[in-house]
C-alpha cells in the first residue's frame, strides 16, 4: 500500500507493507535506472533497497512479481 507518511523525494518511502492479509500491491516504485540481476528471476534496486523477485510459470500468474524491503 502507499505509505501515507512517504515522501516523494525518497522512494524507498513510498511503499509500506500491506496491513490486511493476503493484500497485494499493484504499484511499483523504482529509484534507479539500473538494477543488479541477483538471479534468472529476481532483480534489486539498491537505491530503494528493494528486491523484485519474478514468478513466470506457466500460465503466468495475475501477480508476476512481488517485492521485498531489503534495507
Amino acid at each position: 500500500m502507499l505509505n501515507p507518511d512517504g515522501d516523494w523525494t525518497k522512494p524507498g518511502t513510498m511503499l509500506a507493507l500491506n496491513s490486511a492479509d493476503n493484500g497485494v500491491c499493484r504499484m511499483g516504485i523504482f529509484s534507479s535506472d539500473e538494477f543488479t540481476v541477483a538471479d534468472g528471476k529476481t532483480l534489486i534496486d539498491e537505491e530503494a533497497g528493494i528486491r523484485y523477485a519474478f514468478d513466470f510459470s506457466n500460465p503466468l500468474p495475475f501477480e508476476l512479481y512481488t517485492g521485498e524491503k531489503i534495507k
